[in-house]
């Protein structure tokens, strides 16, 4: 899935290349057909989540995910604006190693957290120039699912009904897009959890990490999107 979606990307800017010269910058300075300047911009976005959770027992953006939805932009002047996203977003944490027991026995040990979220972001937007912006803003995460498994020497019940997820996420977002073919753009976005997802009572034992005192969503996103002129 990863080197499918890599490979679709770079795909979709190699093609571009060849016209980059020729493309004017579109959508945030476009007029209609009567000379005044558009307001707002719809689009489409199509990413993919690099995530971890920070407060469980390991390290890494390992957990990969879909980040999709449609979007709309506002444009204030030249330089300001505002977006708003309905998302479908997964995240959570997963980690695989190889250890050996005391008798010297291996065995791959396990863990994964799975959790789907519809979510709504709403970004403030600066335009430096005509073809890159940077965002900042809030995002609202309601859980739809989440799944959460471990294996060592044999599956462990981790059972969600008692080391529950809180149902509602608030993030910090920052980002960064820039416009490399008229009405193309590619992003990198990082999300940080506000609140708790999981507080410290519902960690399960041994999973647990250290002084948080909780567990909180930590995510890059590398996106595609599309905005209609």
């Amino acid at each position: 899935m990863v080197r499918s979606f890599i490979k679709a990307l770079a795909v979709c800017m190699v093609c571009s290349t060849a016209a980059f010269a020729q493309s004017e910058p579109h959508n945030f300075f476009a007029t209609d057909d009567s000379g005044i300047p558009k307001i707002f911009f719809g689009g489409f976005t199509v990413g993919m989540n690099m995530s971890q959770v920070d407060g469980d027992t390991y390290s890494g953006y390992h957990k990969v995910g879909l980040n999709v939805g449609p979007l709309v932009y506002m444009r204030f002047n030249d330089h300001f604006g505002a977006s708003m996203e309905l998302l479908f977003s997964q995240k959570g944490s997963r980690e695989r190693n190889y250890q050996e027991d005391a008798a010297g026995v291996g065995y791959v040990n396990s863990y994964d957290i799975k959790l789907n979220y519809a979510e709504i972001p709403v970004m403030l937007h600066y335009f430096s120039d005509k073809r890159f912006n940077a965002g900042v803003g809030l995002s609202y995460g309601y859980l739809v699912s989440s799944k959460e498994e471990a294996v060592t020497y044999a599956p462990v019940n981790l059972d969600t009904s008692i080391f529950s997820f809180r149902k509602h996420d608030i993030e910090g977002m920052v980002d960064v897009n820039y416009e490399f073919y008229k009405g193309w753009f590619i992003g990198m976005r990082f999300s940080y959890s506000l609140t708790s997802i999981r507080d410290g009572d519902h960690i399960p034992q041994a999973y647990g990490g250290g002084t948080f005192g909780g567990q909180y969503n930590n995510l890059f996103t590398l996106r595609l999107t599309y905005l209609i002129k």
